[in-house]
C-alpha cells in the first residue's frame, strides 16, 4: 500500500520518516505525565524554520493544521510499515474520547493563555467578545475548515460543555493538543 500525502506543498512523510517512532514515544510520554497542553506546540516547532516567531503569527488553528498533517504522515508510515495490506483512510478531526475528556477534566484549571493572547492580538478582540462574538471568532479561526464550526458543541456530551464561551474554547484548544490516540491504539 503506497499512501501519498494530500498536501502537495510539504511532504510531511519525508519530514518524519526517520523520527516517527520518537515522535510517538515523546507524545505518549507527555500524555502519561499529564504534560499534554503544549504537545501540539512542541511538535510543530520541530518542523518550523523560525520557531521563535511561530507564536507571534500562527493561530491555534494554523498550528493544528500542521499538527494534523504531521500525525497523518505518522499514521501513514505506521500503516505502510506494519499493516501494508490494510486499507487506511485518514479522517481525524480532533481527539475526543472518554480518556482525553477525563484528562482535561482532571487538569481543567490549566488555561491556554498563550493561544488566547495570540487570538486577542491578531483578531484585535477583548475577553468580553469571546462571549458576544463567539461564532464570528470561530469563523475567523477557521474552525469550520477543521470540521469544528461550533467548537466543542455537538462533539462532546452536553453536560460536559463548559458554561462560558472562553472555557469552551479552552477545552477545544486543549483537546486539539492530543494526538489521534484512537488510531494509534492499533499499534500499541
Amino acid at each position: 500500500m503506497n499512501i501519498k500525502n494530500s498536501n502537495p506543498e510539504v511532504d510531511f512523510g519525508e519530514l518524519i520518516k526517520d523520527d516517527y517512532l520518537k515522535l510517538i514515544e515523546s507524545s505518549l510520554n507527555s500524555i502519561a505525565q499529564f504534560d499534554f497542553d503544549e504537545l501540539l506546540n512542541r511538535m510543530i516547532l520541530l518542523f518550523i524554520e523560525k520557531p521563535d516567531e511561530a507564536d507571534k503569527v500562527l493561530l491555534i488553528t494554523d498550528k493544528f493544521y500542521i499538527y494534523k498533517e504531521i500525525w497523518k504522515a505518522i499514521l501513514e508510515k505506521l500503516y505502510n510499515e506494519f499493516l501494508p495490506h490494510y486499507h487506511f483512510e485518514f479522517d481525524w478531526e480532533i481527539e475526543i474520547s472518554p480518556y482525553t475528556l477525563t484528562l482535561c477534566e482532571i487538569t481543567k484549571s490549566r488555561r491556554c493563555e498563550n493561544e488566547f493572547d495570540i487570538i486577542r492580538r491578531l483578531l484585535k478582540i477583548s475577553d468580553p467578545q469571546f462571549d458576544t462574538d463567539y461564532h464570528e471568532i470561530l469563523r475567523k479561526l477557521g474552525l469550520d475548515s477543521l470540521g469544528l464550526p461550533d467548537g466543542v458543541i455537538g462533539k462532546i456530551p452536553a453536560q460536559l460543555v463548559p458554561e462560558t464561551r472562553i472555557d469552551q474554547l479552552n477545552l477545544l484548544f486543549r483537546l486539539m493538543t492530543f494526538p489521534l490516540l484512537m488510531d494509534l491504539q492499533f499499534f500499541m
